[in-house]
């Protein structure tokens, strides 16, 4: 004789009725519309739910994906958990996996085909024999770049985090350029003016969008408690998205968050710039690593929680630094211009994969018994990727640096890929 959960688990009956019932009145949507490439988390949330999250008899989705009352203490959420249906707790956790990396794969896949689409228009006016295309190229995808991660983490002046109404959510559009306002504009002004035109109508833009960004606000959540720890437990946002390898870790254990994020991150971000305009054609090799020893002061902000009124403004600053460095020492060592395009689409790569909520994580395997696993590919940040650059340089072997640089970060993304695209879709529930 068969015997049904119903009858093996006390109240499932009135769980499932009770589940059943919200969620079947609910839609899976996206929510704030400033996110990265236009795409975040998953919000499972009524709007009623959104603004008073602790009202009484409202269920929300626990980050395992099981539904639990908001404030439910451990022994309340065990006790759901065992009172929950089988099939219906997986089927929500499963499906809801599935949506977020979908949502993951399709703001990567927008990354790569912007970057192909800059590239083809760049070649398109090298072969109209227009001279110096690909560092214009490479200015159009780095300025697309820090706005993308402006727009993760913040928001822009006059406009809330859900501008209402078709007028904001235009001039929210206007202002936050989003990939499909810039594919849009290309598609209007290439085929009328010509590709180089296109490239340069996309950089006036971008300038405008960060220079009125730059007024911003932090969005709501990106800041995390005064550890710079979310709600779960792990890094926020702004803390993840400084992309900080081991140096930058290790540098920021010793001040243990004592030193200001913000003012070495604008220092750096000046010399790098200031080596950028002069121009390294006529600097010693020596010399060509002082940027990246100097943006190395912002290095120990990695452990503050940056809490700051301003301190959203640190990742852009320190992917922007990275940007001007890898773009001028590639002039320098005479780096061919598709090579630092390659780099640098490959940056907006990795920060389109750590701005996205929810995104999927490869552990390392730990080097010793009880040490806490670490994510792979973050020994080497953003201080590892400009002293590599800035010692090749003066080795005389940026080229091939930059083609190592360019396939490791890659390979990063492409092992994520597959990993998440071939893990099981069914698991046994114990």
């Amino acid at each position: 004789m068969t015997t049904s959960v119903s009858e093996t688990v006390p109240g499932v009956d009135d769980f499932a009725a009770q589940w059943s019932a919200w969620h079947g009145g609910q839609e899976a949507r996206l929510s704030a519309p400033h996110g990265f490439l236009g795409i975040t988390s998953l919000n499972w949330l009524t709007e009623e739910q959104q603004r008073f999250p602790d009202a009484p008899g409202e269920w929300s989705a626990g980050p395992d994906g099981v539904i639990l009352r908001p404030g439910a203490n451990r022994q309340a959420a065990a006790q759901a958990r065992r009172r929950a249906p089988v099939s219906a707790a997986w089927s929500f956790r499963s499906s809801r996996r599935q949506a977020v990396t979908a949502a993951w794969l399709a703001a990567l896949g927008s990354s790569v085909a912007e970057s192909v689409i800059y590239a083809g228009l760049a070649a398109g006016a090298v072969a109209e024999r227009w001279t110096g295309v690909w560092p214009l190229a490479v200015a159009v995808l780095g300025l697309v770049a820090v706005r993308n991660l402006m727009s993760a983490c913040s928001t822009p002046p006059g406009l809330g985090d859900n501008p209402g109404g078709p007028v904001r959510q235009l001039a929210a559009a206007v202002l936050t350029m989003p990939i499909g306002g810039r594919i849009l504009l290309v598609g209007i002004v290439a085929p009328i003016w010509g590709p180089r035109a296109a490239l340069l109508a996309v950089l006036e833009w971008s300038i405008i969008s960060i220079g009125y960004g730059l007024a911003g606000r932090p969005a709501r959540g990106v800041t995390g408690d005064q550890r710079g720890l979310d709600q779960h437990g792990q890094l926020s946002l702004l803390r993840r998205v400084r992309d900080d390898g081991a140096l930058a870790r290790a540098l920021g254990a010793l001040v243990r968050g004592s030193l200001l994020p913000l003012p070495p991150a604008v220092l750096g971000l000046l010399a790098v710039s200031a080596l950028a305009l002069l121009g390294l054609h006529d600097l010693p090799t020596v010399l060509l690593v002082g940027p990246a020893i100097v943006m190395l002061l912002a290095a120990p902000g990695s452990s503050h929680p940056h809490t700051g009124r301003l301190d959203w403004l640190v990742p852009s600053l320190l992917l922007s630094a990275q940007i001007f460095y890898l773009t001028a020492v590639g002039v320098g060592a005479r780096v061919p211009g598709p090579v630092i395009y390659a780099l640098i689409a490959a940056l907006l790569l990795r920060y389109a994969d750590l701005a996205f909520p929810g995104r999927p994580v490869l552990l390392a395997r730990p080097k010793r018994a009880g040490e806490v696993r670490g994510e792979r590919g973050t020994g080497l940040g953003w201080e590892g990727r400009l002293l590599v650059a800035g010692l090749a340089a003066a080795t005389g072997i940026a080229t091939f640096a930059y083609l190592a640089l360019t396939a490791y970060l890659g390979l990063l993304i492409c092992a994520k890929v597959m990993t998440s695209s071939l893990a099981p879709r069914e698991e046994k529930h114990l």
